[in-house]
């Protein structure tokens, strides 16, 4: 049976015999789906331009399909995040996406509930689909005694991870299943962690350098991750999820989530009837009432008014602070309005000792009163009254005592505010930005390696030492997101192009060319062949030839756009033209030249980029 009924079926690209070893890539060759989000009511999301672009399909909410286009991103990001992994001799696994809850159990944190996907198999075990790998890779080191014969190990993976969202809305950057770098350190000294912890972070600074993106590194807090020491890596964005403040004269930069080690000391009120449930608001000063998880406790936030109204003024109360500087006295509902906690606190009177009708001891009722820094102790204890008209009640006050506790922060319970003085270096003003989080680096120290019995006998008593660990990671999807958003063109041409950064384009250059005649053609082959071999770098220019016959040039060059290729190069058409177009929309560009001038002039945009 001859070839040719087969031939006729096959799409006329599939028919070019290329006799070069590298096949020219054509534009033709690539499947590009047209297809229109749900979405896409909303020009401003991201997302909805990937999709609409044929980078990503959505099947389902917080599902996504990464597509030829999309797929050639990520190739690209993942070869730069090896690169960087390289750099600090991290070597590249590739573990199971199925992780046994058994791990999770001994690690603390296998919760009931929560954003975990948990299943049985037909064997009665039971399993998740693993959103991280901590618990993972402390196992895998353990059990496989690498760390017998070194002191010293850096393991890494680009992978899927999974999260049971229950609203997922933020397209790309907050999804159901998502790719991820992590990597994971271990050193046998709290030193020597420390200092991989800091050429960690040195290559993660190198990355997004690379990327030439504006970016933030800022201190945050650990969360259930573990460890005492994080640091986050952000875009800037007007409606991301995270808020970031840095300073205009120094480093000083944090989450805003950040809690540092607090200055704190409480003291007893007398043991008595007291006028804590009175409006503690004054003309200086406004309150703020939480009530705890168990309902026993009122905790009353007093801050400055500075200038502001009452509203703004409780608005801008960090109830981030608020829970760190209530830390072992009450854990407090944030979620519950003021009036609303107020009269939940109010419906229960319960006396000292009396029982409930499950047989329990009520926990005796509480006020505390928690103070700003700039509230002084003295003068609230000078005008602090008594009541006798609420029952039994403690009331305690928790302040400040910076003297006390020494290289500690006093308690702040404002939220920053642009055009602040700066609490580090006290010359410069702060800034505060809306961004997305992109990385994030982790000290853990023995939070795993003690769960799971991960030491070695030190030299020095032959006793068993555990190995300080290390968890850090770069979102590798959302990335893709948050880049293509970063980048969004503004006015008439952001609901519908894109402009990536070249080091993760999907292509560098785009030669549009017409096959109207073999000269037509040959001069495009020739262009295309010239810029691919042209390097920038140590690597060579990343070119698509667009040839289709069925489209116009300018059908071509709005196609150009759309996929976010940063240079688009095609025949002047115009007479007395000098051969070539070079077109760079991201550099206002545009300029007629000979052919022998294209690479050079390709190359130098490429710098300016």
């Amino acid at each position: 049976m001859g070839t040719g009924p087969l031939r006729r079926w096959l799409p006329k690209s599939s028919h070019r015999l290329h006799s070069a070893v590298k096949a020219r890539q054509r534009r033709d060759d690539i499947w590009v789906p047209q297809s229109i989000s749900n979405n896409a009511a909303q020009p401003d999301n991201t997302t909805v331009h990937l999709i609409n672009a044929g980078f990503v399909h959505q099947p389902n909410a917080g599902v996504f399909h990464f597509l030829p286009l999309g797929l050639r991103v990520l190739g690209k990001i993942e070869r730069l995040v090896d690169r960087h992994m390289r750099s600090v001799g991290a070597s590249k696994v590739s573990l199971s996406s199925l992780s046994r809850q058994s791990l999770w159990q001994k690690s603390g944190r296998l919760s009931a509930g929560g954003e975990l996907f948990k299943f049985r198999d037909r064997s009665r075990v039971d399993w998740l689909l693993a959103p991280t790998h901590e618990e993972e890779f402390t196992e895998l080191v353990r059990l496989s005694g690498t760390l017998r014969k070194s002191t010293q190990l850096r393991l890494y993976q680009i992978g899927r991870k999974y999260r049971d969202e229950l609203r997922p809305r933020g397209g790309l950057l907050r999804g159901k299943e998502f790719i991820m770098n992590d990597l994971y350190t271990f050193d046998s000294t709290p030193e020597a962690a420390l200092a991989t912890y800091d050429e960690i972070r040195t290559a993660y600074r190198n990355f997004f350098d690379d990327l030439g993106l504006p970016y933030a590194e800022a201190r945050a807090d650990s969360g259930d991750m573990g460890g005492s020491l994080s640091h986050e890596y952000h875009f800037p964005d007007d409606q991301g999820e995270d808020t970031v403040v840095t300073c205009s004269n120094c480093d000083h930069a944090r989450n805003v989530e950040f809690v540092p080690t607090l200055a704190r000391s409480i003291t007893k009120l007398p043991n008595k009837c007291t006028k804590a449930l009175a409006d503690a608001a004054s003309s200086i000063a406004v309150s703020r009432d939480f009530i705890s998880e168990d309902k026993s406790t009122l905790v009353r936030v007093l801050v400055t008014k500075k200038g502001r109204s009452d509203t703004e003024a409780k608005s801008s109360i960090n109830t981030h602070i608020v829970k760190a500087a209530l830390l072992g006295y009450a854990e407090v509902d944030t979620g519950i309005q003021e009036e609303a906690a107020r009269k939940i606190f109010f419906s229960t009177n319960p006396s000292l000792n009396q029982e409930s009708e499950e047989g329990r001891l009520d926990p005796q009722r509480r006020i505390i009163y928690l103070l700003d820094k700039a509230i002084n102790l003295e003068h609230f204890l000078a005008d602090f009254e008594l009541d006798e008209c609420l029952g039994e009640v403690e009331a305690w006050v928790i302040h400040s005592s910076p003297d006390k506790v020494p290289d500690a922060s006093p308690i702040d319970l404002r939220l920053p505010s642009k055009g602040d003085a700066c609490p580090s270096c006290k010359t410069g003003v702060l800034n505060v930005q809306h961004t997305i989080e992109i990385g994030h680096t982790f000290h853990l120290g023995t939070r795993y390696s003690s769960k799971f019995g991960l030491a070695y006998l030190a030299e020095q008593n032959r006793l068993p030492t555990l190995y300080e660990m290390g968890s850090h990671g770069i979102g590798v999807s959302r990335l893709v997101a948050a880049a293509a958003r970063l980048r969004a063109p503004t006015g008439k041409e952001k609901s519908w192009s894109l402009q990536w950064p070249k080091i993760i384009a999907p292509y560098q250059v785009a030669v549009i060319g017409s096959p109207e005649s073999p000269d037509q053609i040959q001069a495009n082959d020739q262009m295309y062949d010239a810029l691919e071999s042209t390097l920038i770098g140590s690597e060579r220019l990343d070119v698509l030839l667009d040839d289709r016959a069925e489209c116009s040039f300018g059908w071509k060059i709005a196609d150009a756009r759309i996929l976010g290729i940063p240079i688009a190069v095609l025949p002047a058409r115009k007479s007395g033209g000098k051969g070539w177009v070079v077109m760079c929309p991201t550099l206002e560009f545009e300029e007629d030249v000979q052919a022998t001038e294209v690479p050079e002039i390709v190359q130098s945009l490429m710098e300016r980029l």
